[in-house]
């Protein structure tokens, strides 16, 4: 029961605070996100020819984003959203005769909190930093497998039972279970407001979310030689605000 008072008590504050300030705003955003390698290269067994090495490379995705922020004064604000981050890693992964090359996606659906400060009253320019939670919606792995028949050494003539072997092999896996389904983690976010109406403004920002959890499980995935992994990435989004 205390507890209860003591949220209206803070609400009711809250409100007496800022009269004359227009208190809850809405935004849908949307916009690329572009995937930064936690490792740029992985291998295993290195003292062995033809190891298990994966190399990583940056890939753009894209996100959606709803939210609703709170204006305490006219510098201070928090927000808080659902945001649905698909996300792509680019791969070339090499172990013995095999060369493989395709991409990791992966899908969260994101809840970021946010305190958000603006530099002057007037200021279109602000700084928001806060913590993010996810929840792990897919992951996959797609591309294509070439095997070097080339160094497959036959003796006198051709084995017939070996005629199954194709050069190229495309794959498509489902590796959800690889991966854990929590993930948190810290952003940070700059933004620049346009006034489009008194009502209605168009919003510019940036966001970068450094991932704290490593999300790989104790299953090796199949085209991946990294063990450890966390979630960077660089969201651009363009959204309004009313």
């Amino acid at each position: 029961m205390k507890a209860v008072q003591t949220i209206f008590l803070l609400i009711f504050s809250l409100s007496l605070s800022g009269q004359g300030i227009e208190r809850f705003n809405y935004q849908i955003s949307a916009g690329p996100n572009i995937s930064i390698p936690f490792h740029r290269k992985a291998e295993r067994m290195t003292g062995f020819e033809g190891h298990p090495e994966t190399d990583y490379r940056y890939s753009v995705g894209y996100f959606f984003e709803l939210s609703v922020s709170y204006r305490y004064d006219e510098r201070v604000g928090f927000f808080a959203g659902l945001n649905y981050n698909y996300t792509t890693l680019g791969i070339t992964d090499r172990c013995g005769l095999e060369e493989s090359e395709g991409d990791i996606s992966t899908s969260y659906l994101n809840f970021p909190v946010f305190m958000k400060y603006t530099f002057s009253e007037n200021s279109p320019v602000s700084l928001a930093i806060g913590p993010y939670v996810g929840f792990r919606l897919h992951a996959n792995e797609k591309g294509i497998t070439t095997l070097d028949t080339a160094a497959i050494v036959m003796v006198d003539e051709p084995d017939p039972s070996l005629s199954f072997i194709k050069p190229t092999q495309p794959y498509d896996n489902d590796i959800k279970e690889n991966y854990t389904t929590l993930d948190f983690g810290l952003s940070a976010q700059l933004n620049y407001n346009f006034d489009i109406t008194d009502k209605l403004s168009l919003v510019l920002f940036t966001r970068f979310n450094l991932g704290l959890a490593d999300i790989i499980t104790t299953d090796i995935i199949v085209k991946s030689t990294a063990d450890t992994w966390k979630n960077y990435n660089l969201m651009i989004g363009l959204g309004f605000e009313r």
